[in-house]
This record gives structure tokens, sequence and C-alpha cells, in this order.
């Protein structure tokens, strides 16, 4: 929730610059503080250590990207699932009396176009952020 609130130029710097500064900083205060010949016995074994570190960061990786297809599809067929019930209620909303379906499609209009200008907005607002980046 932290990062969300940032500006985009900030974000950008904690998530990239600081881990960066660190990951290249971290080699020098190794090799200052530990001598090599400590780190020659280590060297044979690091080859294992780094494939098994590079192995499970693909196998979270690879969960992450199911995660968020699973998410997709559901936010999918929920839409699918409104869009189809919408349409139902307006088929239906045929039999009632002129009135009450005038009133009917009325709100239905209402409910559509609040909706898609929801998402239009949120769009509008992606594109925006997107130039100033």
């Amino acid at each position: 929730m932290f990062l969300t609130t940032l500006p985009t130029w900030q974000a950008a710097i904690v998530v990239v610059v600081l881990p960066t500064l660190i990951a290249v900083t971290g080699p020098f205060a190794v090799r200052r503080f530990v001598r090599l010949e400590r780190l020659q016995t280590n060297n044979e074994v690091a080859g294992f250590k780094f494939a098994t570190v590079g192995v499970l960061y693909a196998v979270l990786l690879a969960f992450v990207v199911v995660v968020v297809w699973q998410k997709y599809n559901d936010a999918e067929n929920v839409v699918s699932q409104e869009a189809g019930a919408l349409a139902a209620i307006y088929r239906i909303s045929a039999d009632l009396p002129p009135e009450h379906m005038k009133h009917m499609h009325t709100a239905l209009d209402g409910y559509l176009a609040r909706s898609t200008g929801f998402m239009r907005n949120c769009s509008t607002s992606i594109r925006r952020r997107r130039a100033t980046w």
C-alpha cells in the first residue's frame, strides 16, 4: 500500500534504484571484510546455491503468473455474467407495461453509462500516468 501512494518517480527509486545500489555495493563490502582464501573455499558450493535459488525463483514466478492469470479469467467471467444478466433483464422488461418498461430501460441505460464511464475514466487515468513516465 505504501508504494501505491507514492508518485511514479519515487516508487521507481524505491523499487529499482535502492535495490540496485544495495546489490552493487554488497560485493564490495564482502570483499573488503572477507579474505580471498575464505571466498575460494566457498566457490565450489556457490554454483549449486545459485542454481537452487534460480529454481526457487522460477517456481515462485510461475505460481505468480498462474494466480494472476486465474484472477484475470475470474474477472472476465464475472463481466460476462453481468453482461448476460443485464441483457436478460433488458429483454424481460419488454413484457412490462410501457411506463414500467421505459423506467426499467432508463435505469439500465443509466447503470451501463455509469459502469462504462467508470472504465473509461480508469483507462484515461492510466494513459495519463503512462504519459508522465
